[in-house]
């Protein structure tokens, strides 16, 4: 019925509703978890995270990547990238490889980044773990 080229995609997304309040721990072995609702607790994802502009996260997520478009409050951790985008709230302290924050994203709190390549030029280290964009 399907060819390899029509194919439906086999990915399995966890939601937490819009109107749902979570308390608890969350370990999904899922593509994608999208936080559209409120999760206090702890969201061990194995591959994305995503937190909408209606989502709220108090607590602790650990995945290979976080988008946040919401609200984030408490330790992140994830293995490949965060991405705080445009209107994003985040008051965390952060373990990545990679960083993205976007212009209008509101971030307070620490970032550490323990796979960076540092150059040391006097008293103040320059960064490169930068991939190009476009």
């Amino acid at each position: 019925m399907f060819n390899k080229s029509t194919a439906p995609e086999n990915r399995s997304i966890t939601v937490i509703g819009k109107n749902t309040f979570f308390k608890g721990e969350i370990v999904a072995n899922t593509d994608c978890v999208r936080v559209d609702g409120i999760l206090e607790g702890t969201l061990s994802a194995k591959k994305k995270v995503v937190v909408t502009s209606s989502g709220i996260v108090k607590g602790s997520i650990r995945s290979s990547y976080l988008e946040n478009k919401g609200v984030v409050e408490g330790i992140i951790s994830t293995k490949d990238e965060t991405h705080l985008t445009l209107g994003s709230h985040t008051n965390a302290e952060i373990t990545t490889d990679t960083f993205a924050m976007e212009e209008g994203a509101h971030f307070e709190g620490k970032i550490k980044m323990p796979n960076i390549k540092k150059f040391a030029k006097g008293n103040s280290y320059i960064t490169a773990n930068r991939r190009k964009v476009g």
